[in-house]
């Protein structure tokens, strides 16, 4: 990361953390900023340094706060895909990108960015090793896309005399990352790329998914959550499939011999060895209406579900 790409990305972390109301100063070297926000304090490193990055992970950094002393979270942001850095949260590209959109968005809606510690890294909701895509012991709380569309909103879509019940629709959410390359006579394809997405619980449609606004919170008591029909072992299988297929580049190399011309082609894809993947549950809420015909809205965006959802689910 050279300096002006640096003081760019700077820049514009400095305008995300800002959209969402936290107090954004400068910081000593090597650290790029520090942001404050109650009791949230992020220390923020944008570099592609590995030596850096490294210090920075095992440095450890606290304050006072009214005499009580506060670890500090440490925010990594890199263009960097290979660089890892233990006990703190990293933004790669796509994650940059994301929070840049939604920070975009939200000054052109004149709105807040909910950005705070909960939602800062998929880390906070996307820890375990189990799916946490069942709820135990009456347990409420489960990682979920907010409702963003009220109870009162739906209710003027509905007919007088329909039933309107809150849903929560399984989804298997996966983080990827490939390495590797392929080669084909004088061409090389190099699968160096990381993404995110969902497949339906349900159906195993693909999805993309704002990840950036899931949340790990009780649910509505009166909610009522399916229960996947696709278990997690499958679903990783059907992703990884989805990820070969979708990584894979068709080549063609032209051939020249004398007065003959021939096109030899071939479909490079990665191994699956190559593909590091990361899966684990999320919901989304969903909108229920049942009256003259069944109709499902997307409580988080309000738009209309593109594929029902079966009526014969189990829920529980």
């Amino acid at each position: 990361m050279d300096l002006k790409v640096r003081e760019r990305a700077v820049q514009a972390v400095s305008d995300i953390f800002r959209a969402a109301g936290y107090t954004v100063n400068k910081a000593d070297p090597p650290l790029s900023l520090s942001a404050f926000l109650g009791t949230d304090i992020i220390l923020i490193l944008c570099s592609d340094d590995p030596d850096e990055i490294e210090l920075f992970s095992k440095q450890e950094y606290s304050v006072l706060i009214h005499e009580t002393e506060t670890n500090c979270i440490k925010l990594v942001i890199t263009f960097s895909s290979s660089i890892e850095a233990p006990g703190c949260i990293v933004w790669y590209p796509d994650d940059f990108a994301r929070y840049a959109g939604q920070a975009v968005l939200s000054g052109v809606l004149k709105r807040k960015l909910a950005i705070h510690s909960d939602n800062l890294s998929l880390e906070t909701w996307y820890r375990t090793d189990e799916a946490d895509i069942s709820i135990q012991n009456d347990e409420r709380r489960i990682a979920h896309l907010p409702i963003r569309v009220s109870l009162e909103d739906i209710s003027t879509r509905a007919d007088e005399n329909s039933s309107i019940t809150l849903l929560f629709v399984p989804y298997w959410f996966y983080r990827y990352r490939c390495k590797g390359k392929e080669v084909f006579q004088e061409r090389t394809v190099v699968f160096d790329r990381s993404d995110e997405g969902a497949c339906s619980a349900m159906t195993g449609r693909f999805i993309d998914i704002d990840a950036g606004a899931i949340v790990r919170r009780d649910i509505p008591s009166d909610a009522t959550v399916i229960t996947p029909a696709i278990r997690k072992e499958d679903a990783v299988l059907r992703i990884t499939e989805y990820l070969l297929q979708a990584l894979s580049e068709d080549i063609r190399i032209k051939n020249v011999k004398g007065e003959t011309i021939t096109y030899e082609e071939k479909l490079l894809s990665p191994s699956r060895e190559s593909i590091s993947l990361d899966v684990k549950g999320v919901y989304l809420p969903v909108w229920q209406i049942k009256g003259k015909r069944v109709r499902e809205i997307d409580a988080f965006t309000g738009e209309y579900v593109a594929e029902p959802i079966d009526d014969g689910v189990e829920v529980f």
